[in-house]
């Protein structure tokens, strides 16, 4: 018998929530290794000089860094591995509705970018690459990686950090209204250079979650979404 979309709802409600100390220890442990990181990368500066590792420190080495310390720490820290370990519903893809949830999904935030960059200019695609390091992108190989880890692997770690974890922990403990404010807004202004577009696109992500009751719908949509961008910021170097 296929999982309906109210088995999944009932058997999510099953799942017992994190509690905030849990969700502290988690944002503490993945920023205290971040911050590490950056204490190392500090003294490795001091001893090269920065002319010598400025070329293997653009913005998208630095991503792949982050989505290293997030993995190490849920897979270290129990309570919220366990947390996680239901939300990867891949059945969902069996189900027309969850093609037209991703279209319409799709065309909202497409919707959303445009009147931001081009009606209101409210946002920088510039500042965007500048925060990314597609601008210093000078071979294919540097293109490849930059790909992998704006497109692929840095959707994965959000969706799992923002919808998997923030969006499932506020919606269990308050409600859905309040786990998707909380979610998308802490989404958009992590993203300096386009803080509204990034916050529609959490909202459409956590409806995409709230629609499924599986993060594969939201990681597929963010997957396509960031593809398209960084496959056009290299065209337009």
């Amino acid at each position: 018998m296929r999982k309906t979309v109210l088995d999944a709802y009932n058997a999510e409600r099953e799942v017992d929530n994190i509690t905030y100390k849990n969700l502290v220890v988690t944002i503490a442990s993945i920023l205290g290794f971040s911050l590490l990181g950056g204490l190392f990368l500090a003294l490795a500066l001091g001893i090269f000089g920065e002319e010598v590792l400025r070329a293997n420190l653009e913005g998208y080495y630095l991503l792949l860094f982050d989505a290293a310390v997030v993995t190490i720490v849920l897979f270290a820290y129990k309570p919220v591995l366990h947390f996680i370990k239901n939300i990867w519903d891949v059945s969902v893809l069996k189900n027309g509705k969850t093609y037209l949830y991703l279209l319409i999904g799709f065309i909202i935030i497409a919707l959303t970018q445009y009147v931001m960059l081009e009606l209101f200019s409210f946002e920088s695609a510039g500042q965007q690459r500048e925060q990314l390091g597609s601008l210093g992108l000078q071979n294919s190989l540097q293109s490849i990686i930059y790909v992998l880890s704006v497109a692929i692997i840095t959707p994965i770690k959000e969706e799992i950090l923002y919808r998997g974890i923030l969006y499932r922990f506020f919606e269990k403990k308050y409600s859905f209204l309040v786990g998707i404010i909380i979610s998308s807004f802490i989404f958009g202004i992590l993203h300096g250079g386009f803080p509204v577009t990034a916050m529609i696109m959490g909202i459409v992500f956590a409806m995409l979650y709230k629609k499924t009751q599986s993060i594969i719908p939201s990681i597929i949509l963010h997957i396509i979404w960031n593809l398209l961008v960084s496959i056009s910021m290299i065209v337009s170097l």
